[in-house]
């Protein structure tokens, strides 16, 4: 009798530590949530307005926008490591129909540079109207700076221009669709501007920087980066191939 209760209690006691277990388990998103820890990935927002999730990640990082055509679509955030908030502000005058905040982890403690996730904007029309008609004119990118064109070994063209208040240089083509990018950090990401491409054995990308800085670049961006003709860049007129 007394192996029986025992049996039986340890059955029980199991039986409550899984529900337990299942009990606890907190709601996340994001598909590496070791790096980015979304409230949300997929978000629903009328153009013209904004909305807010929750970050947890416990590195630094940047972000890139694919398929904006407004220079008001962005994310307000302090870039902080830890818990946070950020708000994805769709422009009033944005009509692209799906928009993508792309998340890169940039910190020194994170061997590889090529740790992503993704948060997509479907973008409703604002309220009250119908959805905008598409426009004629290129694609602008919400770029900080002036851009500067250049040829691809393909044949084709783009651009460069700056996003993240001037510290991600990205890669579009002629289309203003986001190809690829880089940044330079020392002991963070620092702004940085590009003036133009040289050739010195290759193709670099002409960027005034801190000294000594850092580049960062994915294996995807650079595998972009390399088909499209460009060794790596020339910070402050020493050549640095993409690491």
């Amino acid at each position: 009798m007394k192996n029986l209760v025992k049996k039986i209690s340890t059955i029980l006691i199991s039986v409550l530590t899984l529900v337990m277990m299942f009990g606890t388990v907190v709601s996340a998103d994001g598909s590496r949530l070791d790096y980015f820890d979304f409230g949300e990935t997929v978000i629903k927002i009328n153009a013209g307005e904004s909305k807010t999730i929750s970050l947890r990640t416990p590195y630094k990082w940047t972000y890139f926008v694919e398929g904006a055509t407004s220079k008001k679509t962005y994310i307000e955030t302090d870039f902080a490591s830890g818990s946070s908030q950020i708000t994805f502000h769709i422009g009033e005058d944005e009509t692209g129909k799906n928009v993508f905040f792309h998340f890169y982890v940039a910190d020194e403690r994170v061997q590889s540079t090529d740790v992503h996730d993704c948060v997509e904007i479907y973008v409703q029309p604002p309220k009250g109207t119908a959805a905008a008609a598409p426009v004629a004119e290129p694609v602008v990118a919400p770029a900080q700076t002036g851009k500067v064109n250049c040829n691809f070994a393909d044949g084709s063209s783009g651009y460069v221009a700056l996003i993240n208040d001037g510290k991600v240089a990205m890669l579009y083509d002629a289309a203003g669709t986001g190809l690829a990018s880089f940044s330079v950090s020392t002991t963070g990401l620092q702004n940085i501007s590009v003036t133009g491409v040289v050739s010195n054995g290759g193709n670099y990308f002409s960027v005034t920087g801190p000294a000594g800085g850092k580049v960062n670049i994915s294996d995807s961006d650079k595998a972009v980066m390399t088909a499209k003709g460009f060794a790596g860049i020339s910070l402050n007129g020493t050549c640095i191939n993409w690491p």
